[in-house]
């Protein structure tokens, strides 16, 4: 059990760095002072939220975000019979 945790946190890394290099425009033009801070993803994550629709936003980026704000976001069930 150990073992697919590690492999998970290897392929967030992976996507995680694959992310930024698609989000490359939109850091660069609004969120390097964040990136340059060398503060926490989270932080970066919430510039690129509050910037996705910039003209620098491409579409592997657009995608990787809207991933990020539906995954981090808490979901409610509400069961009726």
């Amino acid at each position: 059990m150990l073992t697919a945790s590690v492999c998970f946190c290897r392929q967030d890394i992976q996507i995680e760095a694959l992310l930024m290099q698609a989000c490359e425009p939109v850091i660069q033009a609004h969120c390097h002072e964040v990136a340059d801070n060398q503060i926490n993803t989270g932080d970066l994550m919430e510039c690129l939220v509050q910037n996705k629709h910039q003209k620098e936003m491409n579409e592997k980026c657009s995608v990787g975000v809207t991933h990020f704000q539906l995954v981090s976001s808490p979901i409610n069930f509400i069961l009726k019979y």
